[in-house]
């Protein structure tokens, strides 16, 4: 088989887990479904798609080409949820993480706000993909894209559109540099692009930002209605649908140097191909941010 190997360093805490809902671990079904948003969302076709990560059409199945395997390196320094304000930006980000799993009349906060139920920045994890054929030319090039966009702008786990459990590549440091190339392939593909925050200095400034364009900008001009069901753009639980604006905290490491600088982007991918036809209504978000 041929693979591809990457370290990957989570920027932001991490909530992800397997059956114990109150013990983070690294999955390799969460990273496999992110490169697959991203291919999708790149505007990879039904057909390449299945090429690549296999599925079920009709009365034939076709097996996955790609093999994704992921394990925990090293894990960073002890994060210990905080209390969330209801009125903070931050909570805009942090409260359905800090109540997920949790029952019905149950106080305090769910299973996975705990200091054991997240991976804390700083944690190091190992990802391998494999190949074990090799897909067509045009669906490699669509995968290629995809991970490119992965590495540099991805995230794993719970609120991976509102800047939790995002991470950097080690073998390919996000400089300014780097960060317009990817500006670039974004574009390509018709996703719309912005760096909102910039100079920021730690990641939980980053996230207090990530949460201040909710409360601010964001949630004014696409209000989710009683109970989450209005749809819009940046989501819904009735019906239930996923964001298509994405924000997310990146690490700057320009020069070399120890006193990396981190930053706000958001991007918006095309809303015919991740949101439902329901959420596709006016102007795209980001819109509202190049206005302010």
């Amino acid at each position: 088989m041929n693979s591809q190997t990457y370290t990957l360093e989570f920027i932001t805490p991490c909530f992800c887990a397997g059956a114990d809902q109150a013990r983070a671990e690294i999955r390799a079904p969460a990273i496999r479904g992110q490169l697959r948003w991203w291919f999708r969302a790149f505007g990879g076709t039904r057909a390449d798609e299945q090429e690549v990560f296999g599925g079920i059409a009709g009365e034939e199945g076709r097996s996955s080409t790609l093999v994704v395997r992921v394990a925990e390196l090293a894990r960073g320094l002890p994060w210990r949820p905080p209390k969330v304000e209801p009125n903070a930006p931050e909570a805009y980000v942090w409260h359905y993480a800090s109540v997920s799993g949790k029952q019905k009349g149950q106080p305090g906060p769910g299973p996975r706000w705990s200091e054991h139920g997240n991976l804390p920045p700083g944690t190091k994890v190992h990802l391998q993909l494999l190949w074990r054929r090799q897909p067509p030319p045009g669906a490699r090039q669509g995968f290629d894209d995809a991970l490119k966009a992965f590495l540099a702008l991805g995230a794993v786990g719970m609120r991976v559109t509102r800047g939790v459990g995002a991470f950097c590549c080690l073998e390919s440091p996000l400089t300014s540099q780097a960060l317009a190339e990817v500006e670039s392939l974004l574009k390509k593909h018709r996703f719309g692009f912005l760096v909102y925050r910039q100079g920021l200095s730690s990641w939980e400034e980053a996230i207090r930002a990530a949460g201040q364009t909710l409360k601010e900008d964001l949630r004014p001009r696409f209000p989710a209605g009683k109970l989450g069901d209005q749809p819009g753009p940046l989501g819904s639980s009735k019906p239930r649908q996923t964001s298509g604006l994405y924000l997310r905290p990146v690490c700057i490491t320009d020069n070399n140097t120890a006193n990396n600088k981190y930053a706000l982007c958001v991007f918006e991918a095309p809303a015919e191909r991740v949101l439902g036809r329901e959420s596709r209504r006016g102007a795209p978000a980001l819109r509202v941010l190049r206005r302010r």
